[in-house]
């Protein structure tokens, strides 16, 4: 894998009563930050090769609007563990992902996306709601671990992350 983009989640409605955490949908405004970042990327050229993403509602919901944007068809993976997994769970994701994949897609939640990103670079990054932060590597496979292995570009849709 040679770029990484690492995506939280757009702008969400409050959870209401009897809903669950899994089940909280996207804002209008959360509607839209979704398919700019879709058009973002596709001006860019950083179409993926694979998605991996949340099974929440409000992830789902991003990957749609930025798929739209793209105007392109990419396989996606649904992973619990972008939900509720811990920073190895979503390291170890990131390394069995099938060597032919050159740009992979993530799609996740605050506070583990930051803390992903965190592990990756070795910088701290705080996501704010529908950022999209670019990684490369030069690794041509993953050897021994992802750890500290990617840097940080200077190509990221704002709201800007916070290092």
């Amino acid at each position: 894998m040679r770029q990484l983009l690492l995506m939280r989640h757009a702008i969400t409605l409050d959870k209401v009563p009897g809903q669950t955490d899994l089940e909280r949908e996207l804002t209008l405004q959360g509607q839209e930050q979704a398919l700019a970042a879709g058009l973002w990327l596709k001006q860019q050229q950083l179409t993926p090769d694979l998605v991996l993403c949340s099974p929440a509602v409000r992830t789902q919901s991003t990957l749609a609007g930025v798929l739209a944007g793209l105007g392109n068809s990419v396989p996606v993976q649904t992973e619990r563990d972008i939900y509720d997994g811990e920073e190895s769970d979503l390291l170890h994701l990131l390394e069995t992902a099938d060597a032919s994949v050159q740009t992979l897609l993530f799609v996740g939640h605050n506070p583990t996306i930051g803390y992903l990103a965190q592990a990756l670079t070795n910088r701290r990054v705080s996501f704010s709601p529908a950022t999209v932060l670019v990684l490369t590597s030069q690794k041509e496979a993953v050897t021994d671990g992802l750890r500290n292995s990617f840097s940080v570009t200077d190509r990221f849709l704002a709201p800007v992350p916070r290092f």
